[in-house]
């Protein structure tokens, strides 16, 4: 049964642990610009405030300036080298960031979407949290890069805020207590506008699908032709529309919160200067401090000012990408239900396969109704096993249950005698040949299609085998690049766009290829006429004659070839049997052969008349 599982939370602090360890160990050399950048960063312009008073001090001393020239001028070539060896690290920094998100953590989100159990990505719910853990990385300004870069700002600002304060502290107390009620005080709204951001996730998310979506149906050169020809332009681009503006609604509204926090920024900012200009003429007047300290102290003041906003600033878009962070965390967090690595030693099973359900139920996730009720029957090695019944009846969610890509909400799947939850489902896929009705083919070659194999250790005659007979290889044969053509021309100008019965011998050519032990046909004819069908199915069984093997088919005709044959309606086993014994029962299988056999004698005597008028 696939159970709800709570979200789990990671906290801003653990985000920024996370991302700083992948892009600090992209390359080993990394750790080390971290720190050049931070080092130089602080120093840089703690440099700078100190020049200016040096020179006010000289001045105001009556000292001559020849003597600090030199001095003024080493700090001032110090400073441009703490500056140049800052911009270095900045960006050898940024560079890894950029490269560690594009590999190590594409990478890691990809293989989880790809290797995760079915059931997490199939339900809308759980296509969210993949969705979402890739829109993590979708920019170099979102999400995990974003707070990559962002790590060395934050601590940069906050060691120089640290060290400004603490030494304005030293001259005035008073001045601390308002520049530290500014960056609380910015804090405090910032976290407003997180919350902010957080309550809205969910609805952003939703927007952002479907302009995915979207984006990916009006360039699908399939629905091209439909575009034009039902002129669904003006509609389609009325639809962007609607998603843009309410994005930007939720972003605006977001962003006013922020905004909030930077306008209590300025009016603390008039207060400080007032108290720190005040505090500092008097303590000039008092003949506490003299002028060249004086000019210093304002420098840090300022300088603080300036730390004080860059934290804020960056905590701000740390909190922002935080929130993506998480999402992409919880992403790759998701708990697999089968065995992965580990299960069944498939040495020690026995061919061909034996199958029983035992009393399986199923319900989808959010379902008040069970899919599939009480399925119990067994198909002995070698089997064929026919699956027909009515659209929505439970055929497809059946077939699913025995390729393990869900589990069963109550009973249980035997191989051979063995529970389906005890094998490695990895290794159990091994076992199948699989062939869906809604499957599309990779934008890659033929034979990559076919073999699944990336290289040239394919088996070459075999694929040709069964390239001819699933009745694809003439159409090969004719292609500029025989097998090596490129399906579409995503990858290639030469490519080939096959039609939906020469889609459906592909892939039925894979199947053949692979030549499992357990072989499953979802509608695998469903593009073909009666005719060729009925020519497919034949060789079909001929190449399968020592395999078990189920398939699904609407037209009813195909279930002759079968051992056996199970009607579903509404999710339970309505009849079971024979073809003969089936049509002996006079109940729903029958009458639905003898509705089909009716429309197919009309149409063949509609043929008949339209051939006579032509002659």
């Amino acid at each position: 049964m696939v159970k709800k599982e709570k979200q789990k939370k990671y906290g801003f602090f653990s985000n920024i642990i996370y991302v700083l360890r992948d892009s600090l160990s992209y390359k080993k050399s990394g750790i080390f610009f971290f720190l050049l950048d931070i080092i130089c960063s602080i120093l840089s312009p703690l440099l700078g405030a100190l020049v200016p008073s040096i020179v006010v001090y000289a001045l105001t001393n009556n000292l001559e300036l020849s003597s600090y020239i030199y001095i003024v001028l080493g700090l001032s070539l110090l400073s441009f080298l703490f500056r140049t060896l800052k911009y270095a690290g900045e960006q050898k920094y940024q560079w890894y960031s950029t490269f560690a998100r594009c590999t190590t953590s594409w990478n890691r989100i990809s293989e989880k979407a790809i290797t995760t159990d079915y059931l997490n990505v199939e339900p809308r719910d759980k296509q969210k949290i993949i969705n979402k853990g890739f829109e993590s990385l979708d920019s170099n300004w979102v999400g995990t890069e974003r707070l990559m870069k962002e790590v060395p700002n934050l601590i940069i600002n906050l060691i120089g805020m640290i060290t400004y304060g603490t030494l304005v502290a030293l001259y005035s107390p008073y001045l601390l207590i308002i520049l530290f009620l500014m960056v609380a005080t910015s804090l405090l709204w910032s976290i407003y506008g997180y919350k902010y951001m957080e309550k809205t996730r969910n609805q952003i998310e939703d927007i952002y699908h479907e302009q995915n979506i979207l984006s990916k149906d009006t360039s699908n050169i399939d629905n091209a032709k439909d575009i034009r020809i039902y002129r669904l332009e003006k509609w389609l681009s009325t639809l962007f529309g609607v998603l843009v503006k309410k994005r930007c609604n939720y972003e605006n509204k977001s962003g006013l919160r922020f905004l909030t926090g930077e306008i209590s920024d300025c009016i603390l900012l008039f207060a400080r200067d007032a108290v720190a200009y005040l505090t500092l003429i008097v303590l000039v007047i008092e003949k506490t401090i003299d002028v060249s300290t004086f000019t210093f102290l304002i420098g840090l003041t300022a300088g603080f000012s300036t730390w004080s906003n860059g934290f804020s600033a960056s905590f701000n878009e740390s909190r922002k990408a935080s929130i993506l962070v998480r999402d992409y965390r919880y992403a790759l967090s998701i708990k697999d239900e089968f065995n992965h690595g580990v299960g069944l030693d498939l040495k020690t099973l026995e061919y061909p396969l034996d199958i029983k359900f035992n009393h399986v139920y199923f319900r989808y996730p959010g379902s008040e109704k069970d899919t599939l009720n009480d399925i119990d029957f067994e198909i002995k090695g070698g089997e064929k096993m026919a699956l027909v019944g009515n659209n929505g009846a439970g055929k497809t969610t059946l077939v699913k249950l025995l390729c393990g890509l869900y589990k069963p909400t109550k009973g249980s799947i035997e191989i051979n005698g063995h529970d389906l939850n005890e094998f490695n489902i990895d290794d159990y896929e091994g076992l199948i040949s699989a062939v869906f009705q809604d499957v599309e083919p990779l934008a890659l070659t033929i034979r990559e299609n076919i073999t699944c194999i990336a290289d040239n250790s394919y088996d070459k005659d075999k694929m040709w085998k069964v390239l001819e007979d699933s009745g694809l290889k003439d159409k090969v044969e004719s292609l500029k690049d025989k097998e090596n053509s490129y399906i579409t021309q995503r990858f290639s100008l030469e490519g080939v766009r096959l039609s939906g019965g020469e889609t459906q011998k592909l892939m039925l050519a894979r199947a053949l290829y692979k030549n499992a032990p357990l072989l499953l046909l979802d509608e695998p004819t469903a593009a073909l006429d009666p005719l060729s069908e009925e020519k497919m199915y034949k060789k079909y069984l001929e190449f399968a004659k020592d395999n078990t093997s189920v398939f699904i088919s609407h037209r009813l005709s195909s279930t002759k070839f079968c051992d056996f044959i199970i009607f579903l309606n509404d999710g339970k086993i309505e009849e079971k049997g024979t073809h003969t014994e089936l049509m002996n029962n006079k109940a729903m299988y029958r009458e639905m052969f003898e509705l089909q056999a009716k429309y197919y004698k009309e149409e063949k005597s509609n043929e008949n008349q339209e051939e006579k008028l032509e002659f």
